[in-house]
């Protein structure tokens, strides 16, 4: 067997495995807090040069802030389903994939559903933890 090999039938990556679903859904769970109550809170969880496609938009994360957070109203949000998974290069872990699907509500207006696909990484610049370098956001 191959080193690669060896190393995915290993307790060292069952035990990555289980950490990165157990920090995705730590995030998962702030993020959304924020997005409920203070959607501009949630651009701290975001890298400098993360790339965000806001329902089919494009932005950097200054102008995210400005052109979308800012301007959210305050939101009722329920996460629906939530899948996560650990990004490896060869056997180094590089990040978390993370999937979610929910239903979001303002006042005055019908339920929406969305979809949200989010690229966290570590960052090398900022204090421990893992931050979103690529977020997809769009209703269906």
């Amino acid at each position: 067997m191959s080193t690669i090999s060896n190393y995915f039938n290993s307790q060292k990556f069952e035990n990555e495995n289980n950490d990165s679903l157990k920090k995705a859904q730590d995030f998962v769970y702030s993020y959304y807090k924020n997005m409920k109550s203070n959607p501009k809170k949630c651009l701290q969880n975001y890298l400098s040069t993360a790339r965000i496609s806001w329902n089919g938009r494009g932005f950097t994360k200054k102008v995210f802030g400005t052109e979308v957070l800012e301007k959210l109203p305050k939101a009722n949000v329920r996460i629906l389903s939530f899948d996560s998974h650990p990004f490896y290069v060869g056997s180094v872990l590089k990040g978390i994939i993370v999937v979610i699907s929910g239903n979001w509500s303002e006042s005055h207006k019908d339920n929406q559903l969305f979809s949200q696909t989010l690229f966290l990484t570590k960052s090398t610049d900022r204090y421990s933890g893992y931050y979103i370098q690529d977020d997809c956001f769009r209703f269906v």
